[in-house]
């Protein structure tokens, strides 16, 4: 879902990546930290890179501030993921 470019799928995408940090600590219940961490950067490189792109990086602020960056092994996942966005981002503002 998250990967489409198409206007009819933008409000649920944007949906997706406001919410979905809220749920993080009842998704620790049922996945480890690091499936969890995993799950979330497979997620953020799926949304196109020109498309929602203060929502994501909105997500990943929330991300960090969550419990799951706590964990070493958790932020060994998604950090390379997030400075690598965050990178893009700078450097398309030239």
């Amino acid at each position: 879902m998250m990967c489409y470019d198409t206007d009819s799928t933008l409000l649920v995408q944007g949906a997706c990546l406001k919410y979905l940090p809220s749920t993080i600590p009842d998704i620790l219940t049922v996945f480890n930290c690091t499936q969890l961490s995993t799950l979330l950067a497979e997620l953020i490189n799926t949304v196109p890179h020109n498309r929602l792109t203060k929502q994501k990086m909105m997500t990943v602020n929330d991300i960090v501030h969550s419990r799951l960056f706590l964990c070493v092994d958790c932020r060994e996942v998604l950090l390379p993921v997030i400075t690598t966005h965050v990178k893009k981002l700078l450097e398309s503002r030239d």
